[in-house]
């Protein structure tokens, strides 16, 4: 990983605000907020990748259940981040975590296994397993952290 563990080569705006409906203004975002931001993006985009690959597998029997792994695991990692966002408690915040890391380390998986097995062109593949491994140290990272911070 270069620079920021979670810099995914989007450039941001210096300033970074949310708006509340309710409050009808808009609030800064603090460094944290704008890190959490920036890797919700990154996972999401992560994720859209995985979806427009799984669609260009073979439509064969290994095929078929491969891109059904695929699928379950890259895109519960989104979903288990933004759930882990919305968290009750640090507690839930770094179970979620623990999940959407458990599937990054499955997703990880398959697409080595994608690779290897030659379901589609090995070079096509480098870079989603790059990022791939990016996202599994992050999560990595960020549930260590939650667990040694339990509030």
């Amino acid at each position: 990983m270069s620079g920021s563990a979670i810099s995914s080569g989007r450039q941001f705006p210096a300033h970074h605000t949310f708006h509340h409906d309710f409050l009808n203004e808009e609030i800064p975002m603090s460094t944290k907020e704008k890190d959490i931001e920036a890797l919700r993006q990154r996972i999401y985009d992560f994720v859209i990748r995985i979806v427009n690959l799984v669609k260009q597998l073979p439509n064969t029997l290994i095929g078929n259940r491969i891109a059904g792994q695929l699928l379950d695991a890259g895109t519960s990692i989104g979903a288990n981040f933004e759930e882990a966002c919305a968290g009750f408690s640090k507690g839930d915040f770094t179970y979620k975590l623990s999940i959407a890391k458990k599937e990054a380390f499955e997703t990880n998986y398959w697409l080595r296994v994608i690779r290897d097995t030659q379901l589609l062109p090995p070079n096509r593949m480098e870079d989603i397993i790059q990022e791939s491994t990016e996202i599994k140290k992050i999560l990595t990272a960020a549930v260590k952290t939650a667990q040694e911070n339990p509030e």
